[in-house]
């Protein structure tokens, strides 16, 4: 199958993907840096905004980005849709249309040359790079997205009625940025302070981005090499407990290799599986619809 060496739309090339991904980096190192340093000053109401922000946006990913845009687990009413983007585009994972291009790759080709992150096929021969790659190194080389997917974007593009959020730029940026603000500008008015503010900024929308966008890398590197395989799947991914409850259900990774269609990732009844339990809330409200689940004879949707 034909591959080309960048995205045909929106200027998301090789190389202006790869300097995205190196400044997030660099804003990783300092956030973190930061964290350390104002660790003092730091009051409850912050606290609570990463975690809040932390869940909203997250869920963004679970849900929006992987369960809905990617997979089509299940059916919602357009105004939900666009939120899942917004919320998912604010947990700065890049832009909607290469995340799912990226996804839908990984398990088209899962653990063979055009796999973007695998531990198994990555290019070292030490363990820890391998590791390192399918983590993060990934994103700072060639990426390679697959021709055949543009017509995922087509389907896409349907479903956000050519969104500009879903592509990089102003607007993309402009959800970013105001992912970013929300948690400054409550934490300003809570403490009254301009340090307030900038605390809420960094803990509510910078350490936030970092810690939940590592949670998810995690999937592609830990998920891979360390768990239980509960299923005999074709490749080596892994049900991981601790992604399992602090990823929001994405850790049960056999499990979703197994059924990718499927809305709930963690199928045994100690499998807890935030993503599924807010789907079935949200389909109690007549929000979701058509929501699928495993059936006996069905691998792969």
């Amino acid at each position: 199958m034909e591959v080309i060496d960048e995205f045909t739309r929106g200027g998301l090339n090789a190389k202006n993907m790869r300097i995205s991904n190196f400044t997030v980096y660099v804003m990783t190192l300092l956030s973190i840096a930061a964290g350390i340093y104002w660790w003092p000053q730091t009051e409850v109401i912050h606290l609570f905004l990463f975690v809040f922000m932390g869940y909203l946006t997250g869920l963004g990913i679970t849900i929006g980005y992987h369960r809905y845009f990617t997979h089509h687990s299940f059916k919602c009413k357009p105004w939900f849709a666009y939120l899942l983007m917004i919320l998912g585009t604010m947990c700065l994972t890049g832009p909607l249309i290469q995340w799912v291009r990226t996804h839908r790759a990984h398990h088209h080709y899962v653990e063979q040359e055009h796999d973007p992150h695998s531990p198994i096929v990555a290019p070292y021969k030490n363990a820890v790079l391998n590791f390192l790659h399918a983590h993060f190194m990934w994103l700072l080389t060639n990426f390679k997205p697959i021709k055949k997917f543009d017509e995922i974007d087509r389907q896409l593009l349907a479903k956000v009625n050519r969104s500009r959020i879903a592509w990089p730029g102003f607007t993309h940026l402009s959800v970013i940025m105001i992912g970013l603000l929300i948690p400054g500008i409550i934490a300003g008015l809570w403490t009254q302070t301009v340090s307030g503010a900038l605390l809420g900024i960094l803990w509510g929308g910078l350490l936030r981005c970092v810690v939940f966008r590592n949670l998810e890398l995690g999937i592609n590197s830990f998920c891979h090499m360390f768990g239980q395989r509960t299923y005999d799947t074709k490749d080596n991914s892994r049900d991981n407990v601790f992604f399992g409850v602090f990823a929001f259900g994405e850790g049960w990774h056999n499990s979703h290799h197994k059924f990718p269609y499927s809305a709930r990732h963690g199928l045994k009844w100690w499998q807890i599986d935030i993503s599924y339990y807010v789907i079935c809330l949200l389909e109690k409200c007549g929000i979701v619809w058509d929501v699928k689940l495993p059936m006996k004879g069905r691998n792969n949707g």
